[in-house]
């Protein structure tokens, strides 16, 4: 997989920042600050 090198989320941290938001009711600023 060619990744942009300035990504800050690969796609398995994108999959893990949506599911903590959809599926176990986080904030979206506390799965983006856990995100980093």
């Amino acid at each position: 997989m060619n990744m942009h090198e300035n990504a800050r989320l690969t796609v398995h941290g994108r999959v893990l920042l949506v599911r903590r938001v959809v599926e176990e009711d986080w904030t979206v600023v506390a799965a983006s600050e856990a995100a980093g």
